[in-house]
């Protein structure tokens, strides 16, 4: 039971917009499913405040960070975003960080501190964490107090597929860095398009499948080409999905993943 002193954060991810006209990314109209999810999340309590962890266009341009604005401009709440490894991060501070919009790297929501994290690499599908990142992660952790935190980033730190391009490949680094501070409760993150949720030793780790298509991926023990993409996976372009986080002032999480089939191909 989710206590009466929380919050509720919506988390979308990976969308893939496109600035072409009539835009579909493998056979779906991503425009269309992002508006099916926002038509659901309208029929829930209205959340305090909206979290999209990259991959938010499939091409890095401006008309499409002007699609989800328009697109989520009926759910009238603050939105946050980072980059993924499709985003163009200075083209989103541009288009995106105004009229309830914001690109930054923290926040506060009610009781609880958001920090927001850059894994994206130039020109590649798999994440890293420079040591600038993570020492701006430490910093603005503290700057939050002793309040609880959630923690934002692209590239899922639980490795889920043995492509290389699925990976955060500082993983053990970034959780190492995020257990030195007992008040982060939780991480979110997108990427790989399917769901984890995962102890990972004094905090959660929560990974999202993305608003246009699930992919179920090979397991780990699988040996891959080096380069191989998408020999492991297979998508689902049918099944939608974002993830509803209630948090609750004394640090504890009560979280689910809403999915709704109602793409055609």
């Amino acid at each position: 039971m989710v206590g009466r002193m929380s919050i509720r954060i919506v988390q979308l991810t990976d969308i893939h917009l496109s600035s072409r006209e009539n835009p579909r990314v493998h056979r779906v109209a991503t425009d269309v499913s992002l508006a099916l999810v926002v038509d659901q999340i309208r029929q829930l309590q209205q959340p305090d405040g909206i979290i999209i962890t990259g991959d938010i266009a499939d091409d890095g341009s401006a008309p499409s960070y002007a699609r989800l604005r328009e697109i989520l401009a009926v759910l009238n709440v603050p939105v946050y975003v980072l980059p993924g490894n499709h985003d163009d991060p200075a083209v989103m501070q541009s288009c995106l960080n105004t009229d309830g919009f914001h690109y930054v790297q923290s926040t506060c929501i009610g009781d609880w501190g958001f920090v927001f994290v850059n894994s994206k690499v130039d020109g590649q599908s798999h994440g890293h964490l420079s040591a600038g990142e993570l020492s701006s992660l430490a910093q603005n952790i503290v700057a939050l107090g002793d309040r609880p935190i959630l923690v934002a980033l692209h590239h899922t730190p639980r490795a889920v597929c043995p492509a290389l391009g699925c990976q955060l490949q500082n993983s053990a680094e970034f959780t190492a860095k995020i257990n030195q501070f007992p008040n982060v409760k939780a991480v979110i993150a997108g990427h790989t398009h399917n769901i984890v949720e995962y102890d990972a030793g004094g905090h959660t780790q929560f990974t999202t499948p993305a608003t246009f298509s699930y992919i179920t991926h090979a397991p780990l023990d699988v040996p891959l080409p080096t380069g191989e993409l998408w020999g492991p996976h297979d998508l689902d372009g049918q099944l939608q999905s974002f993830r509803i986080l209630d948090l609750s002032s004394d640090g504890s999480i009560d979280s689910q993943v809403c999915q709704l089939n109602a793409v055609d191909d």
